[in-house]
């Protein structure tokens, strides 16, 4: 029994803002009937020619009610008109009916059946000879009934689709579409309905305890706009079961670099096919200059939420490359680091950077590129002509697959697997991948169905080849998460040993450990942001105590006339390397000066950086200092400290220990020269 709240849900539902406007709405009768098969169109009622209601409004083989047009002939019966298209060659009928399909000579001989027998209305369009037969069925509401379906009784079987809002008013479209064809299996109607559904939100909550309150309409089957998120919802416990191993794609869509036409001619553009790195890479380096437009080194790039778009995901897997198997490496975090430095922002959606494109008020216009579905991007394109965007695409893109996965959950019948092979059956025909190509779909082999949604010239290529392989979910997860902490604000004290074995040549290079210290410090202070808080402190027995070499402040606030990134190069490069290590007493001090600068929703921490032991005496001794921080850290106001050990000297042991008292973590780098990358991060505030 379908769910009585479903029909209002999908009767309701407003795509969000210019995504009303699709080229769905504005194309469907005219491209749609122009693709046609020339049977399919005979076939189809004329409204002019019988004077009848629209086809839309449910026009018919038969009047509601009525009993079989076989029955009333007084003839053997015919095979059920079933909807379902006839297979591929070598390929077998869907399963889970033993009704045949119907070829259109059979619709057309059912069709003459029923006029010769004169209960319908029997026209001849003038000049053409077209038998045209129609019968007016009444509304029934929008859900399906069994009056609507000749040769079929009891109420319809109903699958249900969910899918996101991109895709919900094509597929909306294509199930009413479905149903109209009086689908049958062993005398049942049959039926579908759609849902919208966020791709992220079903792959969180899926599982065998769905709940209709909380969690919407249950879905016999999801569409997801991407095979990730089949592989994130896999990664669950509670719904690793419920994915089959195989789900078909139903259309393709690549995830595009969206890119002013302007900037796109800058870079050469049509006559050079540009790369999704390159264009990247001139946001991250500013190097618009050298194209001769100096003022565009304040444009940014967007992007949306990585952990619930697919377009954002994409971006995430693009920065990092191909070789990503668990946790990022040291080079694939200052990678993303760089890439985090030239957005301006990070959104829930695209709709925000369309609107900026089309200079709507209010927007962001600093805006210039942002990753998102090819398909969004044509139409974009289509409804703003005056503002075009250019696709830009990865040598081996992520693409949003639509994978139609059957569940294999306790809900889903086999009458109801049975009407969802039949309805894939459907939209794997050319009438429904006409309709998936008019909205700028393209073919589950990657080509283009509609090329006037897809044009050529416009930088849409006709096809595309080495789509990215998707990961599994352990993978996505560890690539989430660690993107994620990138995100966060970081509030960092760093302390630098500047004691007299600081100034020992670090092996295998012409740099003492100061020097190397300073040279990767140049790349970390670099990747600081403007949400980011920083200060430097140099310690050495020599004094009372720590020098603040420049106080804590944002990272990208002046310090006596210049940047503070740069005013912490410059004190390095003045620093001279003697005295003791006054280590435990630097500890305690910056963890209370940090206390006082702590804020929520950030990574607060301490940046230690030694290569020796405590060896100043009358000081704090160890003991004294983890009794303190253990104490502190329960009173609320936690600080983390995060220790890099340099050279075999370092006291790697009390190090650990004063780490694991706050949260924190020890790195050992016995030789400094392998661990630059790891430096590199540590200045950055995004080690812990």
């Amino acid at each position: 029994m379908p769910d009585s709240g479903a029909a209002n849900e999908v009767g309701t539902h407003q795509s969000p803002g210019w995504l009303r406007r699709t080229v769905l709405e504005r194309r469907w009768a005219r491209g749609v009937e122009e693709r046609a098969p020339a049977h399919a169109v005979s076939e189809r009622l004329s409204d002019a020619a019988v004077g009848l209601p629209s086809a839309s409004a449910g026009l018919a083989s038969a009047a509601v009610g009525l009993p079989s047009a076989a029955a009333v002939a007084g003839l053997p019966s015919v095979p059920a008109i079933t909807g379902r298209q006839p297979a591929a060659a070598g390929q077998p009928a869907p399963a889970g009916t033993d009704e045949e399909p119907v070829h259109a000579v059979s619709r057309r001989r059912w069709f003459s059946v029923v006029a010769r027998r004169r209960w319908v209305v029997v026209s001849v369009a003038a000049g053409t000879g077209i038998l045209v037969a129609a019968t007016v069925l009444l509304g029934t509401g929008g859900q399906p009934s069994a009056a609507t379906f000749v040769g079929c009784t009891g109420e319809p079987i109903t699958v249900t689709i969910a899918t996101s809002a991109r895709t919900f008013p094509v597929l909306d479209r294509l199930a009413k579409d479905w149903t109209a064809t009086r689908p049958v299996l062993h005398g049942r109607c049959l039926a579908a309905r759609v849902t919208s559904q966020e791709s992220s939100r079903v792959a969180a909550t899926l599982g065998p305890d769905w709940n209709t309150r909380r969690d919407g309409v249950r879905p016999d089957v999801w569409v997801p706009e991407s095979s990730l998120w089949l592989s994130m919802a896999e990664g669950r416990p509670d719904a690793s079961g419920l994915i089959p191993p195989q789900s078909p794609s139903i259309a393709s869509s690549p995830v595009v670099l969206a890119l002013r036409q302007p900037m796109a001619q800058a870079l050469g553009w049509p006559g050079r096919t540009l790369n999704w790195t390159d264009v990247v890479e001139m946001f991250m380096s500013g190097g618009w200059a050298k194209t001769g437009h100096p003022e565009w080194a304040s444009l940014r790039m967007g992007m949306t939420d990585a952990s619930t778009t697919t377009a954002g995901l994409a971006a995430v897997l693009a920065v990092v490359g191909d070789d990503v198997t668990g946790a990022l490496t040291d080079d694939q975090l200052v990678d993303s680091l760089r890439f985090d430095q030239a957005l301006g922002a990070v959104a829930p959606d695209t709709s925000g950077f369309f609107a900026a494109q089309a200079g709507t008020a209010g927007a962001d216009a600093g805006i210039a590129a942002f990753p998102a579905l090819e398909s969004e991007v044509a139409a974009f394109d289509q409804d703003h002509p005056e503002h075009p965007l250019v696709p830009v695409y990865a040598a081996a893109p992520v693409v949003a697959d639509y994978p139609y996965s059957v569940l294999s959950t306790s809900w889903v019948t086999a009458g109801t697997r049975a009407a969802a092979e039949q309805f894939l059956t459907y939209l794997r025909s050319s009438a429904g991948q006409d309709a998936l190509g008019v909205i700028g779909l393209r073919d589950v082999d990657h080509s283009v169905r509609d090329s006037a949604t897809l044009p050529v010239a416009d930088g849409f290529p006709t096809t595309f080849s080495g789509a990215r392989a998707v990961p599994d979910a352990l993978v996505i997860g560890q690539l989430i998460a660690d993107w994620t902490s990138l995100q966060r604000r970081s509030d960092m004290l760093v302390a630098l040993d500047t004691s007299g074995s600081m100034a020992e040549p670090v092996p295998g290079t012409s740099l003492t450990r100061l020097q190397l210290m300073r040279q990767a410090a140049t790349t970390g202070f670099g990747l600081l942001g403007g949400r980011d808080s920083v200060g430097l402190w140099g310690f050495s027995g020599t004094g009372d105590g720590p020098d603040e070499l420049v106080a804590f402040g944002s990272a990208t606030a002046a310090v006596d006339g210049v940047d503070r990134r740069q005013a912490m190069l410059d004190a390095l490069g003045q620093l001279s390397a003697h005295g003791g290590t006054p280590l435990y007493d630097t500890v305690y001090a910056a963890y209370q000066e940090m206390r006082s600068h702590w804020q929520p929703d950030s990574v607060n921490a301490i940046l230690v950086i030694t290569d020796g032991s405590n060896d100043v005496p009358g000081g704090m001794t160890l003991a004294q200092l983890l009794s303190a921080l253990k104490s502190e850290q329960r009173s609320g106001r936690p600080v983390q400290i995060i220790n890099i050990a340099l050279g075999p000297e370092a006291d790697a042991d009390a190090l650990r220990q004063i780490s694991a008292a706050t949260g924190g973590r020890t790195f050992v780098a016995e030789n400094p020269a392998t661990a630059v990358q790891t430096l590199v991060l540590a200045f950055a505030g995004r080690l812990s």
